[in-house]
Parts: structure tokens; C-alpha cells; sequence
């Protein structure tokens, strides 16, 4: 990241709503909505080098809709479901920005979360889709759409035995996305790059943990 000494301060007037709805304890929807004005707001947006750099946006506009599901029909069983659709917009005067994308903000945001538990284990899943977005404020570079996949498997036993876990993150190890060489040409074929996070670090790949912990039995 780089830094820049000219930033001023943002400011911004939020407004979010929402609904809840659940049928037991079994099931619950939650609807919510969201709208924000900024003033000189501070956006991260990347150059060519996927270097991040903090501007501020003289006048943007971000309003969406999220949408969460739990779903538990038994008692070794539970889903988790969250969707999130966001418009962006930047309303500066340069006309090559105006009403473009802001940088960073996919429109879709999607969480899956399934969960088996028995007495004394459980295992675990989870997939993040993140829809491709721009990484620059003029909607030249953009990046992928990407999902990433993990895993856990814990033990639930009861003292005096150990508890432990085992968990895969990134359970494809994806770190590379093919985007175009040249937006403006596509003819010229696409290029690997590093998949990043919204400020622009590379991330990481396939990663393994194993814990264990022990807690010894009170006398």
C-alpha cells in the first residue's frame, strides 16, 4: 500500500432498515437495506502494479440489499445463507468517473455456511463468492469473479480428554486469476495474476492447521 499525504477527511450520512422474520426456532429470514452519502470518502483503489493507493471521492452513493437465512431442521444439522447486492456509484464531476463503479465493490457478495454436528464431533463448510468488480475508479481494470472453499473438523470431547481441530483454508488453492492483457483490446489474449483481497494483498493459498487443547481436570 501506498500512503498519500493530501487525504481529507470524509464524511458521510448512513440509513439502514431491516426485517426479521422467524417462523421458529428452527428458521429465520432477515431482510435488511442499506444507503450511504459520502462526502470525500476514502476508497483504496489499485494502479497497474496492483499497488493500493487511499484517494478521496468527492461525492459517491452505495445502497443494497442483504439478505440472511438460518435453517436449522434438526439438532445436527444447521445452514447458514447470507446474500448481499450492492450498487455503487461515483458521483464525482471528472467525467471519465462519473456514475462509474466504485473500485473494490462487487455487486454480489455470497456466504454458504453447512454445519454437521454430532455429540462429539462436528465438521464444517464454507464457500465466499465474491463477484468480479473494478479495481480502478475509471472501470478500466477489472478483476474476476472468485470462490473460496473451507473445511474444518473439530472434536467436542469432555474432560480429561484433548479437544482438537483441523482445518483447510482455501481448500482448492486458488491464488491466480486470468483477466485480460489489454482491457481495451481483448483480441490480445489474458494474463495470470495473484487473486487479492479488497487492498490489494495477494492471498494466501491452500493453508493446513491442526490445534489441539488440553485442559487438565480440576481436583
Amino acid at each position: 500500500m501506498i500512503g498519500n499525504p493530501d487525504l481529507q477527511p470524509e464524511t458521510a450520512h448512513t440509513f439502514d432498515t431491516g426485517i426479521l422474520w422467524k417462523r421458529n426456532e428452527h428458521m429465520s429470514v432477515q431482510s435488511s437495506y442499506f444507503h450511504r452519502w459520502g462526502q470525500d470518502s476514502i476508497i483504496l483503489i489499485q494502479n497497474a502494479q496492483k499497488q493500493s493507493i487511499p484517494k478521496n471521492f468527492t461525492k459517491i452513493r452505495v445502497q443494497g440489499i442483504e439478505q440472511v437465512l438460518n435453517f436449522r431442521p434438526n439438532d445436527w444439522l444447521a445452514w447458514a445463507l447470507g446474500l448481499t447486492w450492492t450498487h455503487s456509484q461515483n458521483l464525482s464531476n471528472i467525467e471519465v468517473q462519473h456514475k462509474k463503479k466504485l473500485p473494490n465493490v462487487p455487486i454480489w457478495n455470497l456466504e454458504n455456511q453447512i454445519k454437521v454436528e454430532q455429540k462429539y464431533v462436528s465438521l464444517q463448510y464454507n464457500w465466499s463468492f465474491t463477484d468480479q468488480n473494478y479495481t480502478d475508479a475509471t472501470n478500466y481494470y477489472l478483476s474476476p469473479s472468485r470462490s473460496i472453499h473451507n473445511i474444518e473438523f473439530a472434536s467436542k470431547l469432555k474432560t480429561p480428554f484433548p479437544e482438537f481441530s483441523f482445518t483447510i483454508r482455501n481448500l482448492t488453492n486458488s491464488i491466480t486469476e486470468e483477466t485480460l492483457l489489454e482491457p481495451r483490446q481483448p483480441a490480445l489474449g489474458t494474463r495470470s495474476q495473484a487473486i487479492s483481497d479488497f487492498i490489494g494483498y495477494p492471498l494466501s493459498g491452500r493453508q493446513i492447521f491442526f490445534t489441539a487443547t488440553w485442559n487438565a481436570k480440576k481436583s
